[in-house]
């Protein structure tokens, strides 16, 4: 039965893919595939790695797609990350959202942070006129997203949009306020919160172990980058675990064929994966909701 749903699941994602396919190319710099795993259905996260990567080597072989690995075992990066707003989510409720990553070596914890500044909502047109650009003082990368996740069981998975600005070199920040950060980001006066504004960390620190074991080769330039992510607090408990794989839109260099078969791979990702999957709209929502976020 739980064979028989999944199925469907993936038959209602086919059919919900092609308007998405068909429009995605326009004005979308990159997209990214996210999907949620149970953390219990793993003994930690080394078990969680090596089954996962064990079932995307399968799959791939199976469908004849060329996951590309540099050899080696992949090598477990750790960052410290965290998601900043207000006690009663002023920043999340109207789309916003502030993130810090700080590279973790050891018991070592980098004195330099990436912070991200985006904005995202399922209305692309809204997403994209979305100001989020750095200060002309700093050197940062912004960027046009769309990710695809899953939230329900039986489908249909959401495409949403970010509009993104990452900064790297910054301190390293615990509890920064809204004059502090107007100066990397001036696009946060939009939000319409005092100046004196102390933001808090959402839910507290999370650390992040991850692999990034290699590409997913969809032919014509569709070269996807695979990461494979367990998140812990700060005490150790699991919180939750991802896979991901994202890639450019590369106008000419891409082909229809190419985005439709990195599309097809998420339904057939999702049946290998059985049920040790969750539905939901992705690790940020899963953090703010249990902190107590309700969506407006």
């Amino acid at each position: 039965m739980k064979r028989a749903s999944l199925v469907f699941g993936a038959i209602v994602l086919l059919t919900n893919c092609l308007p998405i396919l068909a429009e995605a190319p326009v004005g979308v710099d990159s997209r990214e595939i996210k999907i949620l795993l149970r953390t219990e259905a793993f003994e930690g996260p080394e078990d969680f790695f090596e089954s996962s990567l064990a079932t995307l080597r399968v799959l791939a072989a199976e469908r004849k797609v060329a996951l590309r690995e540099p050899g080696g075992e992949p090598k477990v990066k750790t960052r410290e990350l965290r998601y900043f707003d207000t006690r009663d989510f002023a920043l999340r409720s109207q789309g916003w959202l502030l993130r810090q990553r700080v590279k973790v070596r050891g018991d070592r914890i980098a004195d330099t942070s990436e912070l991200s500044f985006k904005f995202s909502s399922s209305i692309r047109g809204k997403t994209a006129a979305a100001s989020v650009s750095a200060a002309d003082s700093y050197q940062s990368d912004e960027e046009f997203e769309e990710d695809i996740i899953p939230v329900a069981e039986n489908g249909p998975w959401q495409s949403r949009y970010a509009r993104r600005c990452k900064v790297k070199g910054l301190p390293v920040f615990e509890r920064p306020s809204l004059s502090e950060l107007l100066e990397i980001y001036p696009s946060l006066a939009e939000v319409g919160l005092p100046a004196e504004t102390k933001f808090e960390t959402v839910g507290g620190p999370i650390l992040e172990r991850r692999i990034q074991p290699g590409y997913l080769d969809f032919g014509n330039g569709v070269l996807a980058d695979l990461e494979i992510t367990w998140f812990e607090d700060a005490d150790g408990q699991a919180l939750a675990a991802e896979i991901s794989y994202d890639y450019e839109i590369g106008g000419s260099k891409s082909s229809v064929p190419s985005l439709w078969a990195s599309l097809q791979f998420l339904p057939a990702l999702h049946l290998a994966l059985g049920d040790t999957w969750q539905p939901g709209l992705g690790k940020t929502a899963l953090v703010y909701e249990q902190a107590g976020f309700q969506k407006p």
